[in-house]
């Protein structure tokens, strides 16, 4: 038995729920335990379902929610730990007492079921393309280097033949 679309769907909205709920057990706990090691292996699942999704559907659009849950699961340990996060400028301390939420949980939660929503309406809305949806490039004053493709430059066309295939002449 293959694995199907609807299969990778049904997978990445329960562990979204299961992520939004071990965010919310979090921000109440934090602490090491089984709310955080449910948290990561639901973040892996989510990320591992917006690839195979993306693969699925030569849709590039669904690669930001897995790098959302790949960067939440990266973060999520200092989040834990009360760590100092940011650069220089804009430092963030995150130490918890007692008495108060993890904010960061609770926003996790939050961005988590916003992006549940947007999961659902994806999942069954036209495209109104035809064939791979790839990232659209970075516009050109955010590109390092040179451009893409310049279109000003007049280029003959050429192809390389192996000298055996050349005719002579």
């Amino acid at each position: 038995m293959s694995l199907t679309e609807a299969d990778v769907i049904s997978r990445l909205k329960s562990s979204m729920r299961e992520a939004i709920q071990a965010s919310n057990d979090l921000a109440v706990k934090s602490r090491l335990g089984a709310p955080y090691q449910r948290l990561r292996d639901h973040l892996a699942l989510i990320e591992g379902c917006c690839r195979q999704l993306a693969a699925f559907r030569d849709d590039a659009t669904w690669l930001p929610f897995g790098i959302f849950a790949a960067e939440c699961h990266k973060r999520a340990g200092s989040w834990l730990r009360g760590k100092t996060i940011g650069g220089d400028a804009g430092q963030v301390h995150i130490f918890k007492t007692d008495h108060e939420k993890n904010q960061l949980f609770v926003k996790l939660a939050e961005m988590l079921t916003h992006i549940l929503e947007a999961v659902d309406i994806k999942t069954n809305a036209a495209t109104h393309t035809v064939g791979a949806i790839l990232p659209k490039p970075p516009a050109e004053e955010r590109r390092t280097g040179r451009p893409a493709f310049d279109h000003s430059v007049k280029r003959k066309p050429t192809l390389i033949i192996p000298a055996k295939y050349r005719r002579a002449g």
